[in-house]
């Protein structure tokens, strides 16, 4: 599983992070702690990465937040704030560092 090695990879890089299985836990997580940025799946089933930032925007219009996709395009993301799988752990550590600086 992919979330447990990139949580790892932003642990050790001193980001410390949480998971959430989903939008809905990511929601409650957001709403029981201050968080500095929340990188998403932009393609989770249930709740899109955008529909999860504006809902989380609602909660805290200061929150960064960045999406990583499953998409396997050749073409790069448009957006700086998304990069796309296939993507080494650094490449979410980088990620965490453009939405926290």
């Amino acid at each position: 599983m992919l979330l447990p090695t990139l949580v790892q990879a932003l642990s050790r890089s001193g980001y410390p992070a949480l998971a959430a299985p989903n939008g809905e836990a990511a929601l409650a997580v957001a709403s029981s702690m201050p968080l500095g940025a929340v990188i998403a799946e932009a393609g989770m089933p249930h709740m899109s990465g955008s529909e999860l930032a504006e809902k989380l925007h609602r909660q805290c219009p200061s929150l960064h937040v960045g999406f990583i996709s499953a998409s396997s395009t050749d073409e790069p993301a448009d957006d700086p704030g998304t990069t796309e799988t296939p993507y080494p752990p650094s490449r979410i550590v980088e990620l965490a560092e453009a939405l926290l600086t």
